[in-house]
């Protein structure tokens, strides 16, 4: 986020050089040159402002669709019942899960692996999903009854879960903030079982 707004800074800065230098190349040959510079200031400057719109477009766009992406997660009673149980699990609960429960994790999971598709093909970044997503993300990934039973046994199905989450734990990691379950990793858990395949 921090490089968007210097890159647009950047831009604009480059922009008002450009307006200087023409509007000064202008006066010295002076006349009805002063017109011209005018208009072609006023033109690269909306052109400016056009870009700028784009942008608050992309990022209007960006925001409903994750919040249309999440609301699809809890409008799927499957998913719901399968975050309840992480947290229970999660709470002490152990023994929440059953082999009956493998349909609903599989679709919660897959409900993640389009996210960690968003993630790796960066066209969110995390500051604009790890408030919205983080929690349920790292909720199953890290669930060791989830990585016994279906992360690591179909490992190949989860390249994206496997490769989103080390880039998301990198970014938590480099920001000094936490990652829920953090003593049950993926990865940690992954190099534990000598099972990379990612």
């Amino acid at each position: 986020m921090e490089a968007k707004k210097r890159t647009d800074i950047i831009i604009f800065l480059s922009l008002m050089v450009i307006v200087a230098c023409v509007i000064a190349a202008i006066f010295i040959e002076a006349g009805d040159r002063i017109t011209s510079a005018v208009t072609i200031s006023t033109a690269i400057l909306g052109a400016f402002g056009i870009y700028m719109q784009f942008r608050k477009d992309k990022r209007l766009n960006q925001t409903k669709f994750m919040v249309t992406f999440s609301f699809n997660f809890f409008d799927k009673a499957d998913l719901r019942m399968i975050l309840h149980k992480l947290e229970d699990y999660r709470q002490g609960k152990k023994d929440c899960f059953s082999a009956k429960d493998t349909d609903a994790v599989v679709s919660y999971l897959v409900w993640c692996e389009a996210l960690a598709s968003l993630i790796n093909k960066k066209i969110f970044d995390f500051y604009m999903i790890d408030d919205l997503f983080a929690y349920r993300f790292f909720l199953i990934v890290n669930n060791p009854w989830i990585q016994e039973n279906e992360l690591f046994k179909y490992q190949e199905y989860y390249k994206g879960i496997f490769l989103a989450y080390k880039t998301w734990a990198k970014f938590k990691i480099k920001k000094g903030m936490p990652i829920l379950q953090e003593e049950n990793s993926l990865v940690k858990m992954e190099t534990l079982k000598g099972e990379s395949n990612v």
